[in-house]
């Protein structure tokens, strides 16, 4: 787990406790039950939950115990970090000078998001997966051509857009 994580946890156990009733137990009834817990997400200690699929099913757990519903698909962890990535390859993309145009084209033609109509979050996550591998490879190319043009006895222009068509 990641620190934030780990801040998180303890945090959700510590609600859990007081919402079970847990908060009144010694410490050492307290932590055997924190193992129990763990147990039932398949985990023998804090110290083994992954920081994706596991980290999700454990905070799940202990909103439940605080007698809080936790309403979301399973894939919700996976689509909540599927889209952090979109957010930071898009920064890159505007960053390395990607042209919006192109970019708006291959998200309207091959992903159908239409401004006012669908959004990216609207995507499937197998969508979403295929969105981050298409952008990462164009900002990939856009950047390896960008590398080129900048090396002695080029042109120092980069290609037209139409040579990173789908």
């Amino acid at each position: 787990m990641t620190q934030d994580q780990i801040s998180l946890f303890w945090r959700l156990w510590s609600g859990a406790c007081a919402y079970q009733g847990w908060d009144a137990m010694s410490s050492a009834d307290r932590d055997e039950k924190r193992h129990e817990v763990l147990a039932e997400c398949g985990f023998a200690s804090a110290k083994h939950i992954d920081r994706t699929d596991g980290f999700d099913r454990v905070k799940k757990h202990l909103l439940e115990l605080q007698g809080r519903v936790h309403n979301e698909s399973e894939d919700a962890g996976e689509r909540r970090r599927i889209v952090s990535r979109l957010g930071i390859i898009l920064a890159e993309m505007g960053e390395a000078g990607y042209p919006e145009h192109s970019l708006n084209t291959i998200l309207r033609e091959r992903f159908k998001i239409i401004e006012g109509v669908n959004t990216i979050t609207d995507l499937e996550t197998r969508e979403l997966l295929n969105l981050v591998r298409t952008l990462s490879s164009r900002l990939a190319s856009w950047k390896r051509c960008a590398t080129v043009q900048t090396e002695p006895g080029s042109t120092g222009t980069l290609p037209e857009v139409g040579a990173f068509a789908a």
